[in-house]
């Protein structure tokens, strides 16, 4: 039953992703988006971000967090999910991209992205982003 409910939330919340982000692969998977990203949370709704850390992805699926280990990171297709349920410190769900040209997101035209939101125990979620570098 847990693995029931479990993948209902992520169908969930991939729908709730959808309506921000579209045209991603269903086939790439963790090693297409593997490597290092500088992150950025939105704190305030006029459209200041401020720098958040590091997210690193391996080609064996692990993902960390400003070096935390993420536990019960799920890949599917372009997006990647993990839960305060699971023992994480945040719930995320983010979309990944090989190029990004939306000057809303960036100063300029970018390369390996993702976008997506994180949230913390108590608080909103916030708008989340990184940059492959």
């Amino acid at each position: 039953m847990q693995a029931f409910a479990r993948r209902r939330h992520l169908l969930l919340l991939s729908v709730a992703l959808g309506a921000v982000w579209l045209g991603c692969s269903e086939t790439a998977g963790p090693g297409a988006w593997a490597g290092e990203y500088q992150t950025a949370i939105r704190i305030d709704v006029d459209g200041v971000w401020e720098a958040s850390g590091t997210l690193v992805i391996t080609n064996d699926s692990s993902v960390v967090y400003n070096g935390t280990p993420i536990v019960g990171a799920v890949f599917w297709g372009d997006s990647l999910a993990w839960e305060v349920a699971a023992g994480n410190a945040s719930s995320a769900l983010l979309a990944f991209k090989d190029s990004d040209e939306r000057g809303t997101y960036w100063m300029s035209p970018v390369g390996e992205c993702f976008t997506g939101w994180i949230q913390y125990p108590g608080a909103d979620r916030l708008d989340f982003r990184g940059l492959r570098h």
